[in-house]
């Protein structure tokens, strides 16, 4: 899978962190706002596009953790089995 800039698919959910989805906006800002030349922490555009970088990151990181929960060869805790089976509608059984 390339990391091309324009790609759909960027970036990909396995390895994102704060610093690549920050970069990855940084990069539409220059592409789209090319007026706008500031890169000071303090400039409210710059905290807006850090504050959706963190949230877009720990959404990612929600549903990153919500899939892995969903295999029962990933899943961490028994209460994340107990409720994929009350999803597909079988009742836990004993064994």
């Amino acid at each position: 899978m390339s990391k091309q800039p324009d790609d759909p698919r960027w970036p990909p959910s396995d390895d994102v962190d704060f610093d690549s989805v920050l970069n990855r906006l940084m990069e539409l800002k220059r592409r789209y706002i090319p007026e706008h030349t500031a890169r000071d922490v303090s400039d409210p555009l710059i905290q807006i596009l850090m504050l959706i970088a963190a949230m877009g990151q720990h959404a990612l990181q929600r549903a990153n953790s919500a899939l892995k929960q969903l295999s029962p060869k990933t899943a961490t805790s028994r209460r994340a089995l107990v409720a994929l089976l009350e999803v597909v509608n079988r009742p836990l059984a004993p064994a």
